[in-house]
């Protein structure tokens, strides 16, 4: 998939890559991460490096519940729960929009996604039979 970045105001970050390869916008400007030199601080970062890696997530995450799933079927299961950023349907900034997993568009959700821009990965499983949280807090 390609991936743009957003802002925390959802539009495009200044930076970002654009054009018809762009299939989904994610957050990548100001994101607040572990700072690699003190564990015990954060640091801001920004760039589609970051944006990248919540796609990735998510993707990894509906393939944990559907191990067998194809390409499409990620793509079905994003479409189905993405927020249009930008001009209505796909775009060259934003594509299809930000994969938004608190969507009820979904029949059966794999994944639970909550969005805030302290963001800290945590992927907490519910229970050995439901699918897990890809959860961003702050």
């Amino acid at each position: 998939f390609g991936v743009s970045s957003i802002d925390k105001n959802k539009k495009i970050s200044s930076f970002s890559n654009y054009g018809s390869g762009v299939n989904f916008a994610m957050p990548g400007k100001d994101i607040e991460v572990p700072d690699y030199e003190d564990v015990d601080s954060y640091a801001i970062g920004s760039g589609t490096s970051y944006s990248s890696p919540l796609l990735a997530a998510a993707a990894a995450l509906v393939k944990s519940d559907n191990p067998g799933c194809t390409y499409d079927y990620v793509l079905e299961v994003f479409n189905a729960n993405v927020e249009d950023l930008g001009n209505a349907g796909k775009d060259n900034y934003y594509g299809y929009g930000m994969v938004n997993f608190n969507s009820s568009k979904f029949s059966k959700p794999v994944v639970v996604f909550s969005w805030s821009w302290a963001l800290i990965l945590e992927i907490i499983p519910l229970s050995k039979n439901s699918p897990n949280i890809l959860q961003f807090t702050g």
